[in-house]
């Protein structure tokens, strides 16, 4: 029956032009009924095939002896704790590969941060380069408009000054001249002479009041240490 249900699900679905032709249409239920029929023993073959494994499992099982059981008992054992470990080796590296992303992704925010900085502190800079060039452009228009008048003022200055340096001039050149005349009157009064003649008898004056020549030489180098200091730390 099996053999002829097969037989007839081949002929419908090669599409023989030859036996469409000749047999007559096969009824759609009918050929979804042996079709569930073969499926359904299909399965019952395969639970019985498991089933019959499953004896032959434990009449094998039963037919050890006990240190063939423990030995069995401990291979599943083994083989339970090697899935085990697997599962557990597979969990770690998942985890770990969930921490390398997530670091991954925390570096790559903290990169996205830090450029995010460093292009508000170069858009800083710049406005404040702009806000400095913009002030040194305000600055340099009154130093340019005041230019013209420091020129002026300059010149005025020099005409200015042209007098007064003239009159600094004569006053400069009046000094010595006066210095001279003012140590000669001094170093001729009859006081200075008296004064002479008291402390140097013999280089004063003679009999006759006439002054001597030792007297005029010492005049003379008095008259020259008084100038040389009045014209090195006064004049």
């Amino acid at each position: 029956m099996d053999s002829q249900l097969e037989t007839n699900i081949r002929d419908i679905l090669s599409g023989n032009q030859n036996q469409q032709l000749q047999q007559v249409p096969i009824d759609q239920t009918q050929l979804e009924r042996q079709l569930s029929t073969q499926q359904h023993f299909m399965h019952q073959q395969m639970l019985q095939q498991q089933q019959q494994q499953q004896q032959q499992q434990k009449n094998d099982i039963e037919q050890l002896t006990p240190q063939q059981r423990q030995q069995l008992l401990a291979y599943q054992q083994q083989q339970a704790l090697q899935q085990q470990q697997a599962l557990q080796q597979q969990q770690a590296l998942q985890q770990q590969q969930a921490l390398q992303q997530q670091q991954a992704l925390q570096q790559q925010q903290a990169l996205q941060q830090q450029q995010a900085l460093q292009q508000q502190a170069l858009q800083q800079q710049q406005a404040l380069l702009q806000q400095q060039q913009a002030l040194q452009q305000q600055q340099a228009i009154p130093q340019q408009q005041a230019i013209p008048q420091q020129v002026m003022s300059q010149q005025q200055l020099v005409t200015d000054s042209e007098p007064s340096d003239d009159n600094n001039k004569m006053i400069n050149e009046l000094k010595k001249p006066c210095v001279l005349l003012v140590l000669f009157i001094l170093l001729n009064l009859p006081m200075f002479i008296n004064l002479l003649n008291t402390y140097l008898p013999k280089m004063g004056s003679d009999e006759s009041g006439n002054s001597t020549m030792m007297g005029v030489i010492a005049r003379a180098m008095v008259f020259v240490i008084l100038y040389v200091t009045i014209d090195r730390y006064l004049v």
